[in-house]
């Protein structure tokens, strides 16, 4: 479609590619084209773009599509110095030592300085941003004691299968089981105010689970109960009881 327009005294016309005034009676065109003025201009009504009249005196505002080339501060000669300033040094991480002795007391290989957290059941280890990145020590800890209730469910350890019962929703259950173990764990230590930071994405799936399996929540709360006791009795200096196999084919 061609919006037509006729020319007013006293309008200035400027190209919609370069910004500069044209002095030929044509529409300003929206969008980037590689030619500009008049032939450019003469492209669009041939298209059938659509035209439209930029007026100087009436302040009228078009939006336009504009590319721009990015380059980062290091490539820029002339800048002032505000832009070569140096980051912001984040804040010195606090231990909360309860929470620190359970986690060491445990035996578990935890490692920082990965982009999320999870944990690699080939590699038996637990995999950490590094701590200054949480928004504080408590969620720190509450995050490391997820990833720990997974780590409890390694086969040399409490040995968690969930077996066919929850077929695709099988990764869905394993995160809630792993949800409800570190929350026992959280309230034994006494944090009030931690969360599990970027969980809530999982909202949706848990309950898919548990509408279509009305016993789903008292499987998970048994394997994050003898999850919570596991981590509990490493804490406690005691030898945790290990367990076979335990399958989740059907209610606990």
């Amino acid at each position: 479609m061609v919006i037509e327009t006729k020319v007013a005294e006293m309008t200035t016309w400027k190209c919609g590619v370069c910004g500069k005034p044209l002095t030929d009676p044509v529409s300003v065109h929206l969008g980037i084209d590689p030619v500009c003025h008049i032939r450019a201009h003469r492209r669009c009504a041939a298209t059938g773009l659509l035209r439209v009249r930029a007026s100087a005196l009436k302040g009228e505002f078009f939006p336009m599509c504009k590319a721009f080339w990015v380059f980062n501060v290091a490539q820029i000669d002339g800048l002032p110095e505000s832009f070569y300033a140096p980051a912001e040094k984040a804040a010195d991480f606090n231990p909360i030592d309860t929470a620190e002795a359970i986690l060491t007391a445990s035996g578990a290989k935890i490692a920082h300085g990965f982009d999320g957290a999870f944990y690699t059941p080939s590699r038996d280890q637990i995999c950490l941003p590094a701590r200054e990145r949480f928004t504080s020590p408590e969620n720190y800890y509450a995050t490391a004691l997820h990833e720990l209730t997974h780590w409890t469910g390694h086969e040399s350890r409490l040995a968690r299968e969930y077996g066919k019962r929850f077929g695709n929703d099988a990764y869905a259950f394993k995160e809630l089981v792993a949800e409800l173990g570190a929350a026992f764990v959280v309230g034994h230590v006494g944090f009030v105010n931690a969360t599990i930071e970027n969980h809530a994405a999982y909202l949706e799936s848990w309950l898919k689970v548990l509408k279509n399996d009305k016993t789903a929540i008292f499987t998970a709360v048994k394997h994050a109960g003898q999850a919570y006791e596991f981590t509990i009795a490493k804490h406690a200096g005691e030898q945790p009881q290990k367990r076979g196999r335990q399958r989740s084919g059907s209610a606990a």
